[in-house]
């Protein structure tokens, strides 16, 4: 019986050996763990983090001489804390927890390394005045950025894969989003009650697995959808994308152009006072090319079956002027 004890003792001590008391270091508190001679940021035992903070990709521990690799940040770490304004994170960082930032209302921005494979539910919700962030994650966590109000314009890029359940849900002045072309699932409500969305921009060459509810209660009757050009014709078609207002070709951005001269007629497409060599292209309301030419000496007349009261999207170089033939 003696010995059963003394052995358990013997594996408690070594568990606190391995993961001790945290470890505070200019200001940060990190958890080590002595045997991998690693560390984590954790939350401070008694108060909350606040200002400006710097957490380092290592350090050296006084008491046992070792150096520690900070590897990612605890569940909660910064929980709440709503005086902290900026937190920098070092590339090699690989985790951030779920709710590690959960409702640091103070925080303005963050950059995250491309180091973090993992980014836990939560991670962001409720940081009411986070205005930008960076998400080089292959999966964004469920309500990772939810009740972010103070998001405008978010881009998704490439790496991602998969946009969790309520990602970016209440965010209430949401403007735009770029979802990028390696996005191949979309949870339901991801993108639910932003009802200030206007533009969603989908660069995926395939249809992403999209929720039926993953646009849920987002006014998509007043937003317009810009896809590839080759699948405009499948996401009108394809639940709930076809809730959208309106369906563009990708590059095709409703700008007014004040230098230029765009006129249309009944057959024809009049362009003056572009640049010479221009490249010219218009586009129907379903995002389909119907002509293209570029300019001679600042001008071009292109022949369009068109008739009178349709819109067309007159493209000429990086500016489109949207018209009404006449």
């Amino acid at each position: 019986m003696k010995k059963t004890i003394s052995l358990f003792l013997l594996a408690l001590l070594s568990v606190t050996v391995a993961i001790g008391q945290p470890l505070l270091y200019e200001g940060v508190y990190y958890t080590l763990n002595t045997q991998k001679r690693t560390a984590q940021v954790t939350a401070p035992p008694s108060y909350s983090y606040k200002g400006e903070l710097k957490i380092v990709p290592s350090f050296k521990n006084t008491k046992d001489t070792h150096t520690y690799t900070v590897t990612g940040i605890e569940k909660r770490a910064f929980y709440n804390c709503d005086l902290v304004t900026n937190v920098e994170i070092p590339e090699g960082l690989t985790t951030i927890g779920t709710e590690a930032f959960q409702d640091c209302t103070g925080l303005t921005s963050i950059t995250l390394p491309t180091s973090i494979v993992t980014l836990g539910d939560k991670a962001f919700y409720g940081c009411q005045k986070l205005t930008s962030i960076n998400i080089p994650v292959q999966e964004i966590g469920k309500s990772a950025f939810q009740t972010c109000n103070s998001l405008v314009d978010i881009t998704i890029p490439n790496s991602v894969k998969v946009i969790g359940i309520e990602a970016f849900a209440n965010c209430s002045n949401l403007v735009t989003v770029t979802i990028g072309k390696g996005v191949t699932d979309i949870k339901s409500k991801a993108f639910g009650n932003d009802r200030a969305l206007r533009k969603v921009y989908c660069n995926a060459d395939v249809i992403p697995n999209t929720d039926k509810y993953a646009f849920h209660d987002m006014c998509a009757d007043v937003a317009v959808l810009y896809v590839p050009e080759a699948m405009v014709s499948q996401y009108r078609e394809a639940i709930p994308w076809n809730q959208f207002s309106a369906i563009y070709a990708t590059g095709i951005s409703q700008l007014t152009a004040t230098s230029l001269q765009v006129q249309a007629s009944d057959g024809m497409i009049t362009v003056n006072g572009a640049e010479n060599g221009d490249a010219i292209t218009v586009y129907n309301t379903a995002g389909k090319r119907l002509a293209t030419t570029t300019t001679n000496s600042g001008s071009a007349i292109l022949p369009c079956r068109l008739r009178r009261g349709n819109v067309v999207l007159v493209k000429v170089g990086e500016k489109t002027v949207k018209t009404l033939v006449k």
